[in-house]
């Protein structure tokens, strides 16, 4: 009993460390070398007794559910890290888009507000007045179209664009 529990003990071991095949194929090689060394007519593979043969089976069958068992766990906590993944990946996307959002709508509500003064009030402005809001239109027209820039960049290369390194 003592064996055969070291011997379940590699086969788990083993089945949680390698992938599948190296794991039925240890519990192959497990129950043959159990066979020849701990089964009376040691250093031979002769079985004298049939219940021999139904504990090698036996522990066959339950080496292979334990590799089969170890190889679902491995496949489900897969399946679950690429779910975060996922998950993160759209929170980020999220946040991201957030972000530009509001970075775009700052030079426009600026953009927005100086034509409308412009159009509404043009007759009650100074020049002076005009011409600031002028200036304020283009600095943040200037602004939007450089932060257009860099986000059409930024979508180049999440797309595969190379880098230029200068």
């Amino acid at each position: 009993p003592t064996f055969a529990m070291i011997y379940l003990l590699g086969v788990i071991g083993v089945s949680i460390r390698c992938r599948r095949p190296a794991a039925i194929l240890n519990a192959v090689l497990s129950v043959t070398a159990f066979d020849y060394f701990c089964v009376p007519f040691h250093n031979s593979f002769f079985l004298e007794d049939s219940n021999y043969i139904l504990t090698l089976i036996a522990m066959l069958v339950v080496a292979l559910v334990i590799s089969t068992l170890t190889f679902k766990i491995r496949l489900q906590n897969a399946a679950a890290m690429n779910a975060e993944i996922a998950i993160q990946r759209e929170q980020t996307r999220n946040s991201l888009l957030s972000a530009v959002s509001h970075d775009i709508r700052t030079p426009l509500a600026s953009i927005y507000g100086a034509a409308t003064s412009l159009l509404e009030e043009e007759e009650r402005l100074t020049a002076r007045a005009r011409h600031e809001l002028i200036e304020s239109i283009a600095e943040e027209a200037s602004r939007l179209n450089r932060l257009l820039g860099k986000l059409l960049e930024m979508t180049r290369l999440d797309a595969g664009a190379e880098l230029k390194r200068d």
